[in-house]
């Protein structure tokens, strides 16, 4: 029997250690493995059902990304919250925006439609929880950043916003209004 052609359209490969990175991320970021609590190899083994391998590059990525912490031969954990990451994360962010921000000029008429929709409800501190502003103002990173499309400045904004999102519930955590609705300002300018 002849082997059979393969179709035309390929499924994409996809790695286990790109399997494994996903279902510890989103376990991270929805509190199922919360801030502080240890990771032992034999009970991912076991939570994952696959090797020690891609667990360890799996780890590897996100330590590298500031969700877990590693120390050799003494632990692995989920990232203690920490004010000072976040402070960094938006700092890195505020830069970006600012930089993108005047990079906006260039968009297209579509592009630019979907930022002013996305600016629209923004503008102004919430009386809530300010885990919502900070997540518009994310989005609205990353939306600025796609439509660039660079790639690295993409990657940026999704490693920043991956760590602002996490210590955001750290007990101290204070989003600067200030700064926050001259970001949103300077961009409704410009978009406008």
């Amino acid at each position: 029997m002849p082997v059979p052609k393969s179709p035309k359209t390929r499924t994409p490969r996809i790695l286990l250690r790109t399997v494994v990175y996903d279902r510890l991320l989103m376990a991270v970021e929805s509190g199922t493995l919360e801030p502080g609590e240890r990771l032992h190899d034999h009970e991912l083994i076991e939570w994952l059902g696959t090797s020690r391998t891609p667990i360890r590059e799996a780890i590897s990525d996100l330590t590298h990304e500031g969700l877990l912490e590693t120390e050799a031969n003494r632990y692995t954990r989920v990232a203690c919250l920490s004010t000072d990451k976040f402070n960094a994360a938006i700092s890195v962010l505020r830069c970006l925006f600012r930089g993108m921000a005047a990079e906006e000029l260039r968009l297209s008429g579509s592009a630019r439609s979907a930022l002013q929709a996305k600016l629209a409800g923004l503008g102004r501190e919430p009386e809530g929880d300010q885990r919502e502003a900070v997540e518009a103002l994310l989005s609205v990173c990353s939306e600025l950043a796609a439509a660039l499309e660079n790639p690295l400045l993409l990657d940026t904004v999704r490693r920043a916003s991956m760590q602002a999102r996490f210590h955001v519930s750290a007990p101290a955590v204070r989003l600067n209004w200030i700064q926050y609705l001259e970001d949103i300002d300077t961009l409704k300018r410009l978009c406008g």
